[in-house]
């Protein structure tokens, strides 16, 4: 009785071991000669390598995070996929060759269990978490600097400076009390001399943001406020030098600077990461 048991032990353990490997074994790409199949990603995308020339790829040139696939002949032998993002992740996916796909567009979730982590060279961080630092930092208040700047009822306030490592985190809180929506446009950084605030442009050096993090809605309207998280990299600033934050507005002129000086800086808030992650 008791070697039975131990071989229905088994064989159920074994049923498990092989659900467990279907589950988590990707869904081939079905690639047709005549239609497309488009591949949607969370985060932009870095690399693309095709495990054979009968696979045609491109990102469309205005975005980022789309992949498009095309067999380019029938009836071509299963081959692989692998793509990485900025998110710091590698998807790889079997394909092979079907005259009518059953899905030309699939959205590719972020993060499930079974995707490998990634490194990406000259960042500390991933695009993943450096999303996970701006949501929790976004209803943080530790530090109030006082640096504003108003603009037709808009008012942006820099509320709090974070670091990790080589990079800044910059918490604002926009606020509109105009009578028209503000949509939020290009987030920049540049460091001017002190002296020089108005002079033209070559005297500024170019600081661009890592990673942007605001709110889902298109436009901030009448009355509402939400916080723009920027990152940038950490730059020291001597006594003579400002870091400006600017902050446009789309297809609008209410345009809005914060002016950061190097004591802001040095008085950023640490960040302990492992208590987030």
């Amino acid at each position: 009785m008791k070697k039975y048991l131990m071989l229905s032990l088994f064989s159920l353990f074994a049923l498990n071991l092989v659900a467990v490997a279907q589950q988590q074994q990707p869904e081939p790409l079905q690639l047709s000669e005549n239609k497309t199949t488009s591949l949607v990603f969370p985060f932009a995308i870095k690399s693309v390598d095709r495990g054979s020339a009968d696979v045609l790829v491109q990102v469309p040139r205005e975005t980022q995070n789309v992949l498009q696939l095309k067999a380019a002949r029938r009836n071509f032998p299963v081959t692989n996929l692998t793509v990485i993002t900025s998110g710091g992740h590698l998807y790889s996916f079997p394909v092979v060759y079907a005259p009518h796909p059953a899905r030309t567009v699939l959205h590719l979730p972020d993060a499930p269990p079974d995707l490998l982590p990634v490194q990406l060279t000259g960042m500390p961080l991933s695009e993943a978490s450096l999303q996970v630092i701006s949501r929790h930092l976004e209803g943080d208040q530790r530090r109030h600097y006082g640096i504003r700047d108003k603009n037709s009822g808009l008012k942006a306030t820099l509320e709090g400076i974070y670091t990790y490592q080589d990079l800044l985190f910059c918490r604002i809180v926009l606020t509109n009390k105009s009578a028209l929506p503000y949509s939020p446009g290009l987030v920049q950084g540049h460091i001017r001399d002190r002296r020089h605030l108005k002079r033209i442009a070559y005297q500024q050096q170019e600081i661009r943001p890592v990673h942007v993090h605001g709110p889902d809605a298109e436009s901030l309207p009448e009355g509402a406020s939400h916080v723009l998280m920027v990152t940038m990299p950490k730059t020291s600033l001597s006594s003579r030098k400002l870091l400006v934050l600017s902050l446009s507005e789309q297809q609008g002129d209410r345009h809005l600077e914060l002016q950061v000086r190097g004591r802001h800086i040095r008085q950023a808030v640490p960040l302990q990461l492992d208590r987030l992650f």
